[in-house]
């Protein structure tokens, strides 16, 4: 008796006649094994390359983040912060990234701003474009400071948003933006 296997090579299959027999069972087995082998082994290659360029883009993305000395938060579209840079944490008057991670970006505006601010996001995000205002916003010992943030989107490879960046400047504050 007769048997046809199909090996499959990258994108084609191969079929192969085998006659129905211990050593041809055997030989048949241990070609397919290999070939399944070999395609484990290219996968976990191939794994391995996506994990240390993704590693790597995320490491550019943390050292690009700490080389400004403005302050960054990045976050998803519903306005919750999921990265900050060390400039942001100074500007602020902590050490601790979690005072940041989590939370929503309107927190950070005085009570009076943030109506404006959810405003100019939703703005923001029916034109599709980012944007530059001003803010007053609240340090950690509750001193109020003058900043302008430059928003502008993340998107994914289909250029669908997907999140957005501040960068963020100290103003000098004067007593007619208060």
């Amino acid at each position: 008796m007769k048997y046809t296997i199909l090996l499959y090579y990258k994108t084609k299959f191969d079929a192969k006649q085998v006659t129905d027999g211990q050593e041809s069972r055997g030989m048949a087995k241990k070609q397919a094994n290999s070939t399944t082998d070999a395609l484990v082994e290219k996968f976990k290659s191939q794994e391995a390359k996506r994990i240390q360029a993704t590693t790597m883009k995320s490491e550019f993305v943390h050292d690009t983040l700490n080389t400004t000395s403005d302050g960054v938060i990045v976050g998803d579209l519903y306005g919750y912060i999921t990265d900050v840079n060390e400039s942001i944490l100074k500007m602020y008057g902590t050490t601790d990234k979690t005072e940041f991670i989590g939370k929503n970006v309107f927190s950070f505006a005085v009570k009076n701003d943030k109506q404006r601010a959810v405003n100019n996001s939703l703005n923001m995000i029916m034109a599709d474009q980012g944007q530059k205002s001003e803010y007053r916003a609240i340090r950690k010992n509750g001193e109020e400071i003058q900043v302008e943030v430059t928003t502008a989107f993340i998107r994914d490879e289909n250029a669908e948003k997907i999140g957005f960046v501040n960068t963020i400047t100290i103003l000098p504050f004067t007593s007619e933006k208060k």
